[in-house]
Parts: structure tokens; sequence; C-alpha cells
């Protein structure tokens, strides 16, 4: 292309729009591994873009995306899979969050908590389990069990390790605390049941 100017090569494609595109589709399949490295390389430069791209067009195109992506999974068993297992080992938290929701909807019991609230709430409680008040691994444990009509509110949600989590089992106890101006905690009243 003659032009070196922004607006120029602009100017230019607006006039030839039509042969433009066919050079770039040609260009764009005669160099696959090319294209594919540049538009990677734009796309980590600009998330947001991408986003909105890809929901702009799921959003006008949702039959033919639904389409694809069936056939994708049919067609890759395996690979869908493996980055399905991969996501879950990389975010245990979402995958709590997201069973915990499925979980509530199947007892009917109502409410629902995300993945940043869960994290807020374990910072509140400085990431250590109420009830032996070790930093472990957290699990969400509902203080009212949705066995019991409890519901998976946040609200209705205490971080406790695996290990405390099991041994409460179905019963209703109350491990949180207050965290009061001076940034000392005091236990809240335990209810058992």
């Amino acid at each position: 292309m003659p032009y070196k100017t922004k607006e120029e090569r602009h100017a230019y494609y607006i006039a030839n729009k039509e042969k433009s595109l066919l050079q770039s589709r040609e260009w764009k399949k005669r160099n696959r591994n090319k294209a594919r490295a540049s538009y990677t390389k734009w796309a980590k430069k600009n998330p947001d873009k991408v986003k909105s791209n890809r929901k702009a067009y799921y959003d006008n195109n949702r039959e033919a995306a639904l389409a694809y992506s069936a056939k994708f999974r049919a067609d890759n068993p395996e690979l869908v899979k493996e980055n399905l297992a991969r996501w879950k080992r990389e975010n245990p938290e979402k995958v709590s969050a997201i069973l915990q929701k499925r979980r509530t909807a199947k007892a009917k019991s109502g409410g629902a908590y995300t993945y940043e609230q869960w994290i807020a709430l374990c910072g509140k409680y400085g990431n250590k389990c109420l009830c032996c008040d070790k930093k472990k691994k957290l699990t969400p444990d509902h203080v009212f069990p949705v066995s019991k009509g409890g519901t998976s509110d946040i609200s209705n949600i205490q971080p406790l390790c695996g290990p405390c989590n099991s041994s409460k089992g179905a019963k209703t106890v109350d491990y949180r605390r207050e965290i009061n101006n001076a940034g000392h905690s005091s236990r809240s009243n335990r209810r058992r049941g």
C-alpha cells in the first residue's frame, strides 16, 4: 500500500473496502500462523475489546455460537474434559460456589453467593477457620444447614477448614464472630441443634 499515514491508509481502505477485505482474507489463509500470532499479541494488549467483541458476536449470533460450541464439545471430548479439569483445579473456590448454588437450588432453599463474596468473607475473619482458629484451606459452611431449610445466602455462610466442617456435619453451630473497632475478635453465641 503506497500510503504512509494512518489517515491515508484508512481513506484507501474505505475507497477499496471489498478489495482490501479480500486481500486480507487471502493473506490470512496463506499466513495462518502469523495471523494467529498477530491476533494473540493484539488480544493480550486489549482484553476489554476482546471481551466486548465476543459478547457482541454471541448476542448477535447466539444460535450459531451455541451450535458451534456443541459441535466443538462433541468433536473434542478429551480436550474439553482436560480444560474443564484444569479450570476446576485452578479455581476451587469458584467451583465450590457453583456447587453450593446448585445444591441450594436442588433443595429449593434459595440464596446464593459469589466467589468474590466468599473471598471477602474469608478476609473478614483473617482467612482462618472460625472453629479451630487455624490458617488452613477453608470451605464454606452453612450456619443453618441446607438440609434443615438454611439458604446459601452469604449471610448464612461461615469459613471452616475441612475437618471442622466435616465434624460439624448437619448441626446448627454459629462460629462467626464480630470484629470490633480495635481489630480484636469475639466469638458470637454458639447455637447447636
